[in-house]
Formats: structure tokens, sequence, C-alpha cells
């Protein structure tokens, strides 16, 4: 199967370098994010759900046998998403799936917060990227990144 053999990491530019909003803590969390556009849930649940999911997807990455390094993961897409591509507040940086171990990151199909009903998204090794595109296609799987130092360390390397 035919996939984009990088992720792009889109950083916002108003936020930490290469840091989860979730790492700030619960309370900074839901504060940071009561000013950020959530249209498909209440802003004071976002902070809640993400937490749920991310702790699903990790407990599923685990189970895989992923080794994260983060307590939460950094996000990225596979390939160019066309959703964020065109914001004007995100700096993209294009970094190539070799950076990374394959313990080291996962893919969901489309945005993991997309279905905020949904709160166990099927988490997919870098070894199943065939079956998750065959089972849903090339729309917009996001890559969590379970290790910053690979995608630090090429950005500095590469791309400053």
């Amino acid at each position: 199967m035919t996939y984009p053999k990088y992720i792009v990491h889109y950083h916002h530019k108003d936020a930490k370098f290469l840091h989860s909003v979730l790492e700030n803590g619960y309370r900074k969390a839901k504060e940071l994010l009561s000013t950020s556009p959530v249209d498909r849930i209440s802003r004071d649940e976002y902070v809640d759900h993400r937490i749920m999911i991310e702790n699903h997807i990790k407990s599923e990455f685990y189970r895989k046998g992923g080794l994260p390094k983060r307590i939460y993961p950094l996000y990225a897409s596979l390939g160019e998403s066309k959703y964020l591509d065109w914001q004007e507040c995100f700096t993209k940086y294009v970094i190539p799936l070799s950076v990374f171990d394959k313990t080291q990151i996962s893919f969901t199909f489309t945005d993991s917060m997309f279905d905020v009903h949904e709160l166990k998204p099927e988490v997919f090794l870098i070894d199943e990227l065939d079956q998750m595109i065959e089972k849903y296609g090339l729309k917009s799987p996001e890559v969590q990144i379970w290790d910053a130092k690979p995608l630090k360390d090429y950005i500095e390397k590469n791309l400053i």
C-alpha cells in the first residue's frame, strides 16, 4: 500500500515547543484551551475527553509493544493535513518516518478527538499502516509521537 513516508508536525506559534498542553497540568490545560476554538465539544469537557482518549491510546500502544517515553504524546499527521495546512498560526515541520523507532510512534485513523463520543479509537503501529489504510483510507491519519528526542534532533539539525 502506498502512503506518505513522512509526517507533518504542526506547531502552534503560541505554544511551547514540543510540549503537550496536558503537560501543564489539568487546571492550566483547561485555562489554555478555554481560548482555543473547539467546536466538537464544550471547552469544559475537552480536557477530560482528551485525557481519556490519550490514556486509551497509550494503553493500546503498550499492549501492542510500544514503549512510550512521554506521559502525553505530541501530534502530527501522516502526510499533509488539509485542515491544518492553510492555517497561518502553525509552523509546519516535515519529518521522515525513518527518523522514528517503531516503538515510539502510533497512528489513529483521523484526529483522535474528531469523534468525541468514540473514546476508544483504534491504535495502529507503523507495521500496521497498510492495514489501517486498507480499512479507512488515507483521510487524515493522526500520528502520536511518544519520544520527542528524534523529532527535536531532526528539526534542529535539518530545519532550523
